[in-house]
């Protein structure tokens, strides 16, 4: 009996019911149909892959993150790492980790730079309520600095000209 991984990669069509014999046409049909996870070949990024779990390893420069697909996990090779993830690069694997929970985009695990709804930006932490002597801006949702003027330090500009603080 052939194996059917000496067809990976191929299209099963009619080129093959013409050049493959009928026995080997109907196995691969079979095969396909019952088992839709015998590979087809890695993936765009993929420097080695499974038939069942996607991508083992990335091609140099790109990150390796698990992409969920109902109860399964799959190894996915991307350039970048998707949002509610940073990328940290090793010598043998680059990988895409999770921020924390109440982070959106992050640098690294512990310095948010956007946070999730409910949740104010400071200092790459966020918070639900600002500390003591900072403002929460609604339209950043940022923790910003109250100036003299009791508007946000964020703006005031320095007129060159007078040497004084005015509104920008």
């Amino acid at each position: 009996m052939v194996h059917p991984s000496k067809y990976r990669g191929t299209i099963i069509s009619w080129s093959c019911l013409i050049s493959c014999s009928l026995t080997i046409f109907f196995v691969l049909m079979l095969v396909f149909s019952v088992h839709p996870n015998v590979s087809q070949g890695c993936q765009g990024g993929c420097a080695t892959c499974s038939d069942y779990n996607g991508c083992l390893s990335c091609k140099p420069r790109l990150f390796f993150v698990l992409e969920r697909i109902g109860m399964k996990q799959i190894g996915v090779c991307l350039s970048s790492c998707p949002s509610g993830y940073y990328g940290t690069r090793y010598p043998d694997i680059n990988k895409c980790a999770k921020c924390k929970a109440d982070c959106d985009t992050c640098f690294t695990r512990n310095f948010c730079t956007k946070c999730k709804s409910g949740f104010y930006l400071y200092s790459g932490k966020c918070l639900e309520k600002c500390p003591d002597g900072l403002e929460a801006n609604n339209h950043t949702m940022e923790c910003t600095s109250i100036g003299k003027s009791g508007r946000p330090v964020s703006c005031l500009a320095f007129s060159q000209g007078m040497g004084d603080l005015r509104r920008a």
